[in-house]
């Protein structure tokens, strides 16, 4: 199964970790698709290049984009975008994106018009008033979504307050790193912290 993975959190190249075990797993073919730079609201620049397909386990698609650095608003230039989606041709596109982005709408058009199946992750968790324009790409991406996946049960709350009544998978969207983060003993064989424990 070829699954394409859209989010701008892989222009940090730490995130790509995921994809990296993701395409591991027997029978899977990833590719990612992220802006090729993005600056953040710190003023840093972050900028992506591709690895050379003999160093990567998966593809990627690093892309232009409009409205750089804001995830509420940035989309991909919508060319570049399509061919990628045509070059990988996969049976699945995931969107990490909050489903009332512009490019939320940019990628379910593409997934309808190539009949792609199409799910999104969500992190959005309060139900805030969106405006005409967010609240009617919200409804249909929605509508021509397949599944969603949320990083909790508030944000799945929030999505059946607006409507959504497909199947909801609840998974923090990158998991987490087992060798950065280990159990261990917090006093590391120290006498002095020990006797408080005692």
């Amino acid at each position: 199964m070829k699954v394409l993975i859209i989010s701008h959190a892989y222009v940090e190249r730490d995130n790509h970790k995921k994809i990296e075990e993701l395409a591991k797993v027997a029978g899977l073919e990833i590719a990612v698709v992220y802006p090729i730079s993005w600056k953040t609201w710190h003023g840093e620049e972050k900028e992506q290049r591709a690895k050379s397909k003999e160093r990567s386990s998966y593809t990627e698609f690093p892309l232009d984009t409009f409205f750089s650095g804001d995830g509420g608003r940035y989309f991909y230039n919508p060319l570049h975008f399509f061919s990628a989606i045509k070059e990988f041709k996969p049976d699945l596109i995931h969107l990490e994106e909050e489903p009332f982005t512009p490019v939320a709408l940019q990628t379910a058009i593409f997934s309808h018009l190539l009949r792609i199946k199409m799910t999104f992750f969500t992190w959005e968790n309060i139900n805030l008033p969106l405006g005409a324009v967010r609240s009617s790409i919200e409804q249909l991406v929605f509508k021509m979504s397949n599944k969603a996946q949320s990083g909790s049960s508030g944000a799945v709350e929030r999505l059946r307050q607006r409507g959504y009544r497909k199947d909801v998978v609840i998974l923090p969207q990158f998991g987490v790193d087992t060798e950065a983060f280990k159990k261990e003993s917090p006093c590391k064989g120290d006498s002095f912290c020990k006797s408080f424990l005692n």
